[in-house]
Formats: structure tokens, sequence, C-alpha cells
């Protein structure tokens, strides 16, 4: 069945991890969050016969470009501690990023063998999984604001059990932010929800470009 078939239904799913075994259960939620908190995973599912697409948004906290400097001594964080104390703090870093790398191929690893098409997304500046991962993005969304999000932030997205369309559908009509400038969350390791919110516009070209490959107004499409 091609993706382009099926029908997107609007729900999300949760990925719960424990440190023994990971159980997948179903949310329900009146708009699609792209907000990571702790070891849960934001996945939307396509409807397909009896088969579904899941597009996973997994933390990147532990693999993105601010992630890779909390490994080195000239760190800002550890501006005040002794380097003895700085490398307490990069093997405790290491630990977390290896937990989190785990779920990430544990999660792959169910979805390959039970034929499950999946697409799970992560920042691209600088990351750690551009370098140090089993492939690829598929993917690269060099800028983001080209099809209506608010930030430019270059993204990788990774296939599995299924391959992308290609199209560009273009809308530049939103006021630019700055990861930078944008609120804190409330709580040291997560993403605040601002900085990892999508906008509804750049969700829907995504999906018709990337997914489905339907064309809308402004699309252009290409062969590659």
């Amino acid at each position: 069945m091609s993706l382009s078939s099926w029908e997107f239904r609007q729900r999300t799913m949760t990925f719960r991890t424990t440190s023994e075994r990971p159980t997948i259960k179903r949310t329900y939620s009146r708009q699609s969050k792209m907000l990571m908190k702790g070891s849960r995973v934001c996945l939307m599912t396509f409807r397909g016969g009896q088969e579904d697409l899941i597009v996973a948004f997994f933390p990147c906290i532990y693999f993105c470009a601010m992630s890779q400097s909390a490994f080195c001594f000239a760190y800002t964080n550890y501006k005040r501690l002794q380097d003895w104390e700085k490398v307490d703090k990069i093997i405790e870093r290491e630990k977390k990023r290896d937990y989190y790398l785990t779920i990430l191929l544990k999660f792959i690893q169910v979805c390959l063998k039970r034929g499950i098409r999946m697409i799970f997304e992560n920042p691209l500046t600088m990351s750690f999984l551009t370098i140090f991962f089993i492939k690829e993005p598929d993917v690269k969304d060099t800028n983001r604001r080209l099809r209506g999000d608010y930030f430019s932030k270059p993204t990788g997205y990774w296939y599995f059990n299924c391959t992308p369309t290609h199209g560009f559908t273009e809308q530049k009509d939103k006021v630019a932010k700055r990861v930078h400038d944008v609120r804190g969350a409330d709580e040291a390791g997560i993403c605040s929800e601002e900085r990892s919110m999508i906008s509804p516009d750049y969700a829907r070209n995504f999906i018709c470009d990337f997914i489905l490959g339907k064309e809308q107004i402004g699309t252009q499409l290409n062969l590659f």
C-alpha cells in the first residue's frame, strides 16, 4: 500500500519506557504537541487499512549540538568546577545519552521486526546522530521556515520500512523566531513547549511533501 493512499488520523501515541521493558500506550490529545518530556516520545499515526505509519518525535536533548558541547571541559556550565569534577559530569552525560540511544535503537528494532512503517525526526545541526548512527537521514529539511514554520531549525527525518515522497510546498508567512530567544523549560534537561512545537502549516506541508506526495497550491514537485 502506498503512503499516498493513507488517511491521516489526528491522534498521538506515547512510547513509554522503563529500565527493563519498553511499552506502547495510546493517548489522545486535542492537538498534536511536539513536546518531549522525560523518556516519552510523541507519536502520530497514519491509518492505512491493517497497517499504520508512525511518525516519532524522539527527545533530542542528548543528541543535539548543545549536548555535544557538554562533553568538553570548556562547557559553560562547568566553569565553576575542578577538572576532575568535570569528568564526573561528562561520564554522567554519556550514560544518559547511551540510555536514550539504546531506547531509540530498540524502538527502531521493534518496527523493523514487525514491519511497522515509521519515521522519526531529530535536529541536524552538529547532531550526534548525523555522525554516529545506523544510517543517514532520508530527508534533510535545512530550513523549515520555507514550509511555514516559525524556526529554521535544520531537521532530519529517518524512514524505516517506507520511503519518502519529494515535493516542495513553499509558505513563507511566519515571523521568524530564534531558538535562543524563546522561554526555557521549567525542568532541566527538557526543551520548552514553545521551542518544541511546530506550526500546523509546517506539519501539513511536511505530510503532503514527504509522506503523501500530495500536491497543494504552491507545491513544486521534483524528481529527487
